[in-house]
């Protein structure tokens, strides 16, 4: 075969695109080069062949068009099912309610193949889809277009539209445009928002100074039978203040004037706990107070003062357990919160441990004279190992 020579740049028009010369394949007695396919892919291939058109791509157009005319059958297969299978779950949105195809693509396939290539080409990508340009009508050539997946989304009938300065475009372009949730806009449209304030930059409230939450909690465990706080609450009594249940902007007002912003880590509690929820009566309190100002608390009155064993606890350091013991075997007052000592005994301490406890076998007794801890002389007089050789 002639040996056929191109200079860089030169084109070669087939059936299929443009193939580009670009250079002589080096070390190569052979006329073969390097070209560039219409589809982007660079390919060597000898030139005697492109110049006859025996070589017209790179392999791409075979390849591709196969794989695009099964993607098209099966589209044109799909809108066919949805058109006129009435056992097709899509059946409903689309041939249920008139949607068909072009008389002539119905029984055609090539014929809606070749048209739909001639008149919208290629589909661009595979992010893109078949859409109707009017949702309305059927499938035909003048009201079909290649669409992105946002675009169909906002191309469909149940969409909700809203006009703003004579302009009309649904919820979520709206949302786009404006940077404003779609949720939020919705709410305004529906709640009959005047057209101008639709778009109104949404106030952002300090979490903390958000009162509503806890107005809205107080208020359910107060009124609402159902709600899991109501026998706590409503249940035996307890009750909102009448002029705050339907006016939280007067509930807001008080606390922000009374009490000041909700602190961090704090809740809205009651300073008499069998009071209500009203004027004179409110505080903010940190978690750890608001579960000491429980009904169910244990109060314990140790040397004329009254506290919560907790708050016992907190003062003494000592645990709740010997607290609790100290109190139930009638310890006096000056005792009650008196620190233990904790250690092992001597020989001569084991020995007059034991002595006492022959005496009044009282283990109780013997802790309160010594000022050891219980448990301690509990072990050497049952001869535990702990103090067994001590």
């Amino acid at each position: 075969m002639v040996s056929i020579l191109f200079k860089a740049g030169d084109q070669v028009v087939n059936s299929f695109g443009t193939l580009i010369y670009i250079s002589q394949e080096k070390n190569k007695k052979r006329s073969k080069g390097l070209w560039l396919c219409f589809c982007g892919k660079e390919f060597y291939s000898n030139n005697s062949y492109i110049k006859i058109n025996l070589v017209k791509t790179c392999g791409c157009s075979r390849l591709d068009l196969t794989k695009y005319e099964i993607y098209l059958h099966t589209l044109w297969k799909k809108i066919l099912d949805k058109c006129y299978n009435k056992n097709s779950k899509d059946y409903k949105d689309y041939g249920g309610r008139g949607i068909s195809i072009n008389e002539l693509w119905k029984n055609n396939f090539d014929l809606f193949y070749n048209e739909i290539i001639s008149s919208i080409g290629h589909r661009p990508t595979n992010d893109y889809q078949l859409d109707r340009i009017d949702n309305s009508l059927g499938y035909k050539i003048d009201n079909v277009r290649w669409a992105t997946s946002k675009e169909n989304n906002r191309n469909r009938r149940n969409n909700v539209f809203a006009t703003i300065n004579c302009e009309t475009k649904t919820i979520a372009e709206w949302s786009e445009i404006s940077g404003i949730k779609a949720s939020i806009i919705f709410y305004r449209i529906k709640n009959e928002w005047p057209g101008n304030e639709l778009l109104s930059p949404v106030k952002v409230q300090n979490k903390r100074d958000n009162l509503y939450p806890t107005f809205s909690g107080l208020r359910a465990r107060c009124l609402n039978e159902k709600n899991k706080g109501y026998p706590n609450y409503g249940g035996r009594g307890i009750k909102l203040y009448e002029p705050w249940i339907n006016n939280f902007k007067l509930f807001e007002e008080y606390i922000l004037t009374n009490l000041g912003p909700k602190p961090d880590d704090t809740h809205l509690d009651r300073i008499n706990n069998s009071g209500n929820y009203e004027p004179g009566n409110l505080k903010w309190s940190t978690f750890k107070e608001n579960s000491r100002n429980k009904r169910t608390n244990k109060l314990i009155k140790i040397n004329n003062e009254i506290k919560t064993l907790s708050e016992w606890v907190e003062i003494s350091k000592i645990s709740r357990a010997t607290i609790l013991f100290r109190i139930k075997n009638g310890w006096p007052d000056n005792l009650i919160l008196r620190p233990s000592i904790n250690r092992k005994c001597d020989h001569e301490m084991v020995k007059l441990i034991r002595e006492k406890y022959i005496i009044n076998n009282n283990i109780d007794a013997i802790s309160k004279e010594l000022n050891i801890r219980w448990v301690i002389i509990s072990d050497i007089i049952k001869h535990r190992k702990a103090y067994k050789n001590v």
